[in-house]
């Protein structure tokens, strides 16, 4: 199911980056799947992020962070930090099955799965990006692409998950980064540190 799931979410880049060569204004509402702010607000904002001892090797993950039970829309950054520059990229973010992506109702022929509420940082500027759910193993698939090397670090992209009513205090949901791909213009395969990150209810 894994393969599959990610193959759809390459797949639906592929054929964005080919309606992009071919002039098509609307690769846009083919691969990126960010939705208006305002049809998932985020009721809390206590959300902080922990700058996690990073070092100076290639490292993608997440922050670890804070929220309460029943908040909604909490934002989940994967981040990258001392990008050597990268063009493309597949990762998988695992996450806690108590907790609720926020989807879209975005569909597309070329896939079955939902698409998650998906926003771009800074350090994917200009990608072309697909960000699908595989709820069945709780998984966000993010694949982005572009024409030239980004070597900005920061957020690549942010997904959304609404918090069950009744967690206590104090526990903690994890996320898992893997790492599918992440290559250079010249094809050149990075490896990264993967940085997995909790989120601690208050």
């Amino acid at each position: 199911m894994k393969h599959s799931f990610l193959k759809s979410a390459f797949s639906l880049l592929a054929a964005a980056a080919l309606l992009t060569a071919c002039g098509n204004s609307a690769t846009q509402s083919t691969a990126d799947t960010s939705s208006d702010a305002s049809s998932a607000p985020t009721e809390s904002s206590s959300a902080e992020n922990v700058q996690p001892d990073i070092g100076s090797e290639l490292t993608i993950g997440v922050k670890s962070f804070t929220a309460h039970a029943g908040d909604k829309a909490v934002p989940v950054s994967v981040e990258i930090w001392n990008n050597p520059g990268y063009a493309a990229t597949g990762i998988q973010l695992f996450y806690d099955p108590m907790l609720k992506p926020v989807i879209t109702d975005e569909t597309s022929e070329a896939t079955t799965f939902p698409f998650a509420k998906c926003d771009l940082g800074d350090a994917t500027e200009g990608f072309l990006k697909s960000c699908l759910v595989g709820e069945k193993d709780h998984i966000i698939a993010f694949g982005g692409m572009s024409t030239e090397n980004s070597t900005k670090d920061g957020v690549m992209f942010t997904v959304y998950f609404d918090i069950p009513d009744d967690v206590p205090a104090g526990h903690e949901f994890s996320f898992v980064c893997v790492m599918d791909s992440l290559n250079t213009m010249n094809q050149e395969r990075l490896s990264p540190k993967m940085l997995d990150g909790k989120l601690t209810i208050e």
